[in-house]
């Protein structure tokens, strides 16, 4: 139920964000929660302290509820979160049920992972492979989030500074993420951010998860706050990366979830934080980061506290720069104010007539100033959309001429080899004909039977494609090795103009960039055309380059 109406909440904040800023909404709202923290919290407390009443008379029973108890306070109080774990561990060794036992270690290294005692999440998980008992599916999940987790902190916690063991840890946690992904039942919808996190490292994963990101965005009950929470901040990161500026929209909202929750081991806030600092807006960003370390210092997390103190610092000098000069203008404003009043004190009556009038002109002068400046900016407006009309219609002729260019030496160039064509075709009809009625039919059927006509109009064809697009873009193959590695440059062998990779290649610049159609275009296999494409990105100096967005970007050379 509090899934709905928070579901509810959210659309109805969204809503009017499509007709104006979405992100000053959304910071808006953020603004409020943050303001409210304090009820979210103590509704959160009243919860558990409901459920603390639940009675429990079994070993079983009790069990079960300091775990319930457990889960509620992970991600809220650190401290309650370990005194049920241990609570768990106590009552698991009673039992002396040795799943229990295992369960309530995986609780213990997920307090001491969230708060920063590495070492001692460490030995739990040692500790718990040491055992000799198999985990049922549950606990094998839990196991492996627990190790994701602990590792993604300790990168987290070392830096990039630390001689590659932060690759080494996100390895790690990759690693055990795909090992809980792989596992049956992964479906479920609190997975969901972890999918979505694996998908982002696949090129195309994303576009096959659109569908079920929605669904589950549709239907925010079906998870559990924290996981939705996660599910925001992953799309947050995935559409940052690809330079989305929607990616702040995510953030807020992740932020909102988490505070709706009181969940108080969360990063959504700080990243929010620290991106309206970046964009100058120091108060909201001094606000959210006080709420950040507030819960940091509450919930104990050694990590976030080290990292939020320096940026809090950072955040704090700036703020306070702001508001010294606020109030250093405060009071010039104040001074000029107290020696306008003097001044007035000592004009004479005999002036208060012309002082009248003096205040009608200034309030005069001051309306004229006020729709001067109107005017003003009304003219930069202008002139700055007329400068964006100019430049897209530059770009846009540059484009039409480049079209125009390619499409008249293409047509010209095609109508030169289909009549080549025509005519070879021509002279295979006559030289059959010539063989037939002078009854050599084995003749005949020898040179139809031969494929050497058909290898060498493919090679004319290739060279005739290729003559045709370097006259075009006659700098291609070396702008084409300047992207990648001084010892893998592709360059054409002697007597011919492109080779097979240059080739494809040349094809995605003139906008055929579908893999089937490329084979079929250059009579290669599938497997081909994708190995040589695989090869090439291989070369690449820059790995994470887009090859194929930055070959379709090549200009092409005006004669």
């Amino acid at each position: 139920m509090r899934g709905i109406m928070l579901f509810v909440a959210l659309a109805f904040l969204w809503m009017p964000a499509v007709a104006g800023g979405r992100t000053e909404v959304l910071l808006d709202s953020l603004d409020r929660a943050v303001a409210r923290k304090s009820v979210f919290v103590a509704a959160k407390s009243a919860r558990i302290d409901q459920l603390k009443g639940q009675p429990a008379r079994t070993l079983a029973d009790k069990y079960s509820l300091s775990k319930f108890l457990f889960n509620e306070y992970a991600t809220f109080d650190s401290d309650s979160a370990w005194f049920y774990a241990n609570r768990c561990a106590e009552l698991a060794g009673t039992l002396r049920d040795s799943v229990r036992e295992a369960e309530a270690g995986l609780f213990l290294a997920l307090a001491y992972t969230n708060t920063g005692l590495f070492d001692a999440a460490r030995n739990c998980l040692e500790d718990l492979s040491e055992r000799d008992v198999v985990l049922p599916g549950s606990l094998e999940r839990l196991r492996l989030e627990v190790e994701a987790l602990y590792h993604f902190h300790l990168a987290e916690y070392v830096g990039q500074d630390a001689s590659g063991w932060q690759e080494e840890y996100n390895r790690r946690a990759f690693e055990s993420r795909e090992r809980l992904l792989a596992m049956p039942g992964n479906g479920h919808p609190d997975l969901l951010w972890q999918r979505v996190e694996s998908a982002m490292k696949v090129e195309g994963g994303m576009a096959a998860m659109e569908r079920e990101i929605g669904e589950a965005l549709a239907r925010p009950e079906s998870m559990q706050p924290q996981s939705r929470a996660r599910l925001h901040f992953s799309l947050a990161a995935w559409k940052r990366e690809r330079g989305d500026e929607g990616w702040l929209d995510e953030a807020i909202l992740a932020a909102l979830t988490d505070l709706h929750a009181a969940n108080r081991d969360e990063l959504a806030l700080q990243t929010v934080a620290l991106e309206l600092f970046e964009r100058g807006d120091v108060e909201r960003a001094y606000r959210y980061i006080q709420s950040t370390l507030e819960d940091a210092l509450y919930y104990k997390n050694r990590i976030r506290f080290s990292r939020l103190a320096d940026m809090q610092s950072i955040i704090n000098k700036e703020y306070q720069h702001v508001k010294d000069l606020q109030n250093r203008k405060l009071w010039a404003c104040v001074w000029f104010i107290g020696l306008l009043l003097a001044g007035m004190g000592v004009v004479s009556v005999g002036l208060m007539r012309q002082k009248r009038r003096m205040a009608e002109a200034q309030r005069a002068l001051s309306q004229a100033n006020v729709r001067m400046n109107g005017q003003l900016e009304a003219l930069e407006r202008a002139d700055r959309e007329l400068d964006e009309a100019n430049e897209k219609l530059t770009q846009t002729v540059s484009l039409l001429t480049e079209a125009n260019y390619v499409k008249e030496e293409y047509i010209a160039r095609m109508f030169t080899l289909c009549a080549a064509y025509i005519n070879r075709t021509e002279e295979v009809r006559v030289h059959i004909g010539r063989n037939l009625k002078a009854g050599q039919a084995k003749e005949a059927l020898k040179y139809v039977s031969s494929d050497s006509w058909a290898t060498g109009a493919w090679k004319d064809f290739y060279r005739e494609f290729d003559a045709i697009f370097l006259r075009i873009y006659p700098d291609f193959v070396d702008r084409f090795n300047a992207l990648l590695k001084p010892e893998a440059q592709i360059l054409p062998k002697k007597g011919e103009l492109l080779t097979p990779e240059l080739r494809i290649y040349a094809l995605i610049r003139l906008g055929i960039a579908s893999r089937p159609r490329i084979a079929e275009i250059l009579h290669y296999s599938l497997q081909t055309v994708y190995n040589y494409q695989t090869r090439t990105r291989s070369r690449l100096k820059d790995e994470s380059l887009d090859l194929e967005q930055a070959v379709s970007r090549f200009g092409f050379a005006e004669n």
